[in-house]
């Protein structure tokens, strides 16, 4: 086994894929979801403070013909379980409900902002996309609902989201 490197030299879009492939890598295996929400809501951040830097968003952040309190209240409403996971300062009491699932929307949200920055493929994001459209048929438009049908992975969503991956991944070498 090889040592641990004393540092490792990363770029922002290096530490988003990092983490962005890590939350990935707990949901498809049922791991813990504050820790994937945590890892997802480190990653959106960067992703939009990139996107911003070409005057884009992801979709879930996009605040276009919102006024600036507006956007701030949106904005707000989205990252409170994020933040409510990091921070204690104001409110080391404070109980939340956390929604689970609204997770992997975030954590779509995030991976196809990434995709769209980068303008890479990276297979185990695109399967990530595939099956959260799967599971979530809302999130594609109709043209994407048809090119999974075409593509054949629609006679796959039964699958646990291991089997699911296990055959993509496996797929593609």
């Amino acid at each position: 086994m090889e040592p641990t490197p004393v540092s490792i030299r990363l770029t922002k879009r290096d530490v988003a894929l990092r983490q962005i492939e890590a939350a990935i890598s707990l949901w498809v295996t049922g791991g813990d979801p504050v820790a994937i929400h945590t890892l997802t809501g480190a990653a959106n951040r960067v992703v939009c403070d990139l996107l911003a830097l070409n005057g884009e968003s992801t979709t879930l952040f996009d605040v276009t013909g919102k006024t600036k309190p507006e956007a701030r209240d949106y904005w707000k409403s989205l990252r409170a379980a994020e933040d409510f996971m990091k921070h204690a300062n104001e409110d080391p009491p404070a109980v939340m409900d956390f929604n689970v699932e609204a997770t992997a929307i975030y954590l779509f949200d995030t991976a196809s902002g990434y995709l769209r920055l980068t303008q890479t493929h990276n297979h185990l994001l695109g399967t990530f996309l595939i099956r959260i459209s799967l599971l979530y048929p809302w999130t594609l438009t109709d043209e994407g609902v048809s090119s999974l049908r075409k593509s054949g992975a629609v006679n796959d969503a039964r699958l646990s989201n291991e089997e699911f991956f296990a055959k993509y991944l496996d797929s593609s070498t």
